[in-house]
This record gives C-alpha cells, sequence and structure tokens, in this order.
C-alpha cells in the first residue's frame, strides 16, 4: 500500500502519469485481490 502512495505523491507532482499510477495499482491488486482498499480504488479509478 505504501508504494502506491508514492505513486500518488508522484503523481500529484506530475512526476508519472495516471496510466502508470493505474497500471501500478492493477498489478498490486491482482497480485492481492482480497485487499478491499485496492478493490476500491479500482472501482474509483474506473
Amino acid at each position: 500500500m505504501e508504494e502506491l502512495l508514492v505513486y500518488a505523491i508522484l503523481l500529484g507532482e506530475g512526476l508519472v502519469t495516471e496510466n502508470e499510477y493505474n497500471k501500478r495499482l492493477d498489478e498490486l491488486f491482482l497480485s492481492n485481490p482480497e485487499n478491499d482498499d485496492f478493490l476500491y480504488l479500482e472501482w474509483e479509478t474506473k
């Protein structure tokens, strides 16, 4: 989860694209589909 927070901060600063953030979120969610936080974020970004 901390890694995704870093991506969110970098996204806010314009250092990564929204596509990169979403790709990493997808990877994290697929590796841990039981995580409710990742599920919520997946719903919110679609």
